[in-house]
């Protein structure tokens, strides 16, 4: 199977036998993971307190790739807080 990272996946659970799988991870010039590398902004600004620039980074990741749920996490968690993060998805 060969899938973007960002997007979500798993694997069904093994009910008997082995299960081998071989990770590779490949960095595309073409199709930059954009998404991900603003995400690592926004919480490296988040430690050192940015919070303006964090939140900027972060929605700004959220429109480039709204489907990973660690961006979102970060958001919400982090920088708005655990109510708010809880009213948003209601």
């Amino acid at each position: 199977m060969l899938h973007a990272s960002p997007l979500v996946h798993s694997g069904a659970p093994t009910t008997r036998g082995e299960r081998y799988q071989l990770v590779v991870f490949a960095i595309s010039e073409q199709w930059p993971d954009v998404g991900g590398r603003l995400q690592l902004k926004g919480t490296q600004m988040l430690a050192q307190e940015e919070t303006a620039g964090a939140a900027a980074a972060l929605e700004h990741s959220i429109r480039a790739n709204g489907m990973d749920s660690e961006t979102w996490c970060v958001k919400c968690l982090r920088l708005e807080g655990f109510h708010s993060c809880l009213m948003f998805r209601n």
